[in-house]
């Protein structure tokens, strides 16, 4: 199963944190990471391939490298086990 998702990121927080949907399909996560060179999105991927227990190659930052808000994707796990492990 694939999973396509917005995702709004909040770089250079005080601590990583899921804080929950803002919309009804925006997931809003803040990262300690800061936004530069890329480093906020490969942290991103990083901290959601720990909290999910996937490999980090089955997630990918498919639109918006640049911006707050991208569209990623995961790979081989459902929309039920994705929002458990999440605790979203």
């Amino acid at each position: 199963m694939t999973i396509k998702l917005h995702v709004k990121i909040i770089p250079n927080a005080r601590q990583d944190e899921i804080c929950g949907f803002i919309d009804k399909d925006i997931l809003k996560i803040k990262i300690k990471a800061k936004p530069v060179d890329g480093r906020a999105n490969a942290y991103l991927i990083k901290y959601l391939s720990k909290k999910l227990d996937i490999p980090r190659r089955n997630i990918a930052i498919i639109k918006g490298k640049t911006s707050r808000i991208k569209v990623i994707e995961v790979i081989d796990i459902g929309k039920k086990e994705f929002n458990e492990k999440l605790s979203i």
